[in-house]
Formats: structure tokens, C-alpha cells, sequence
């Protein structure tokens, strides 16, 4: 049965030195690198959305619920 090749695990600091001016974005994990698929526009104009909603909500309850000053 053939052997996979091993390679070398890296350094958080490798990591960083490569992932600096890459052109694709990884995750570092346990000194493995995973690639990450890139974010598209309709993803940003969800995520922009969702964090809209969430801080409008919070600010009215904070409005509606002020809390105490010590």
C-alpha cells in the first residue's frame, strides 16, 4: 500500500509570512493550511443586512432598558 507523502507541519509565524500579499485566503489549523473560498457579493449584502437588523434591535432595547449608572 503506498504511503502518503508527509509534510512538514508550520509555524504560526510561517503562516502569517505567506498568508501576508496571497492571493486566496487560508485557515490556519493545527499547523495545516486550508484554503477558504472567497465571499461573494450577495453574501456581503447578507451579512450587511443581518448585522443592520441585529444593531437596530440592540439599540432600541438598550433605549427601552437603560441600565443603571453607579
Amino acid at each position: 500500500m503506498p504511503s502518503l507523502a508527509r509534510h512538514p507541519r508550520l509555524t504560526a509565524d510561517n503562516y502569517l509570512i505567506a498568508e501576508d500579499g496571497a492571493d486566496s485566503r487560508h485557515e490556519y489549523i493545527d499547523g495545516e493550511l486550508y484554503a477558504m473560498t472567497g465571499v461573494s457579493d450577495p453574501h456581503g449584502l447578507i451579512v450587511g443586512n443581518i448585522s443592520t437588523r441585529c444593531c437596530a434591535q440592540f439599540c432600541v432595547a438598550s433605549l427601552a432598558n437603560p441600565s443603571p449608572t453607579t
